[in-house]
């Protein structure tokens, strides 16, 4: 049974400012960061029970 997927993007505070869910087998998603500030964020994508957290870097 495939569950579907949510993406939430967070800053180093942990303030949640993206948040989608993927309902399609997808392996790439456009994002639009112009709104975010240069910073550290943490993406977290929860699927099928597990989930996975990386950091990411924004520059401007």
């Amino acid at each position: 049974m495939e569950e579907n997927a949510i993406i939430g993007i967070y800053t180093i505070k942990g303030q949640l400012v993206f948040e989608h869910l993927l309902v399609d087998e997808v392996s790439s998603l456009p994002l639009n960061i112009e709104h975010f500030s240069t910073g550290y964020y943490f993406v977290k994508v929860q699927a099928n029970g597990m989930v996975e957290t990386r950091k990411v870097l924004v520059v401007r």
